[in-house]
């Protein structure tokens, strides 16, 4: 199966990170039974981004609400990508950047889970969903791509480990490209615990260990909490315009704030600080292209 479709990264890609600072990781961790995602199958069906994406959800509606509902993967798979889209399989940040705006219902609303194109005429002739899912709709994402592999591994395990909720996979797996949600790892192995979306066939009742190196990217997915663990400014709203790209330069170190909680986006910059900046965004440049290199073990 090949249910993920990567695009290029672009070098906000590689900025993906977040300022809880650097923790004192364990050299193995999972996340307590209450919060790993139910163990679904997604069939013959290229979902596996959209299954993946709604077990999160589950342990974010769960850690809010106190129930475990599932979310429809169906929906997903046939709602958060272009309508023109041909293609089986999903890409990652396209679905993603949808869920912000539509959110997802409840599986037991829309419980179908059909392959590309039936699914997305079955999504488009159900409008009444749509309201069912806006209140469930994702934050944001951050996205864990560093060229040097150890810096993306670890910063997947200290998202996991700091926000205690299952990260976005997406794998090379079995020759293909698979996502799965990761509920933890193992240095002595160098394994990622994860849940799969095959069935409790797989793996041991479908949570099973992959290989650190299999994993290509990461996302954190944001609910409203952790959201604003990454964005702490009081006077940066949702919504604004500029909110995305505030986050973007915070969490980047191209930019502070005025203080721990402000950043005053309607002040003028001084000279001084756009020198800074642009300060700043060269040294993250020249860092992205020295991971490159080391990463493809060429020289200057």
């Amino acid at each position: 199966m090949n249910g993920v479709r990567r695009t290029p990264l672009k070098i906000t890609d590689y900025n993906g990170g977040f300022r809880s600072g650097s923790a004192m990781l364990p050299d193995s961790f999972c996340l307590p039974t209450e919060l790993i995602p139910d163990v679904r199958n997604q069939g013959d069906v290229n979902s596996c981004v959209a299954f993946s994406v709604t077990n999160i959800m589950q342990i974010f509606n769960q850690k809010e609400v106190g129930t475990r509902d599932r979310f429809s993967a169906g929906y997903v798979y046939g709602k958060c990508r272009d309508e023109d889209d041909t293609y089986e399989g999903m890409i990652i940040p396209e679905a993603l950047d949808y869920l912000i705006k539509t959110g997802a219902p409840f599986e037991k609303d829309f419980p179908i889970n059909e392959e590309v194109p039936k699914i997305m005429e079955l999504t488009r002739n159900r409008p009444d969903l749509d309201e069912k899912a806006k209140p469930y709709r994702i934050a944001g994402y951050e996205v864990y791509a560093w060229a040097i592999k150890e810096r993306k591994y670890n910063a997947v395990k200290e998202a996991l480990y700091s926000f205690r909720v299952p990260i976005l996979g997406d794998f090379d797996l079995r020759g293909g490209k698979h996502a799965m949600a990761i509920i933890g790892w193992n240095d002595k192995t160098q394994t990622f615990r994860v849940v799969n979306s095959w069935g409790e066939e797989w793996g041991n009742g479908g949570i099973g260990d992959v290989a650190y190196n299999k994993l290509a990217r990461g996302y954190l997915i944001m609910d409203a909490k952790n959201s604003e663990a990454l964005m702490p400014f009081e006077d940066v709203p949702e919504g604004e315009w500029y909110c995305k790209a505030v986050k973007r330069v915070y969490n980047a170190g191209l930019m502070n704030g005025t203080s721990d909680k402000t950043f005053e986006p309607d002040r003028p910059m001084t000279r001084a600080e756009m020198a800074q900046v642009l300060s700043n965004l060269c040294d993250k440049i020249n860092d992205i292209v020295k991971e490159d290199k080391n990463a493809s073990g060429t020289s200057d």
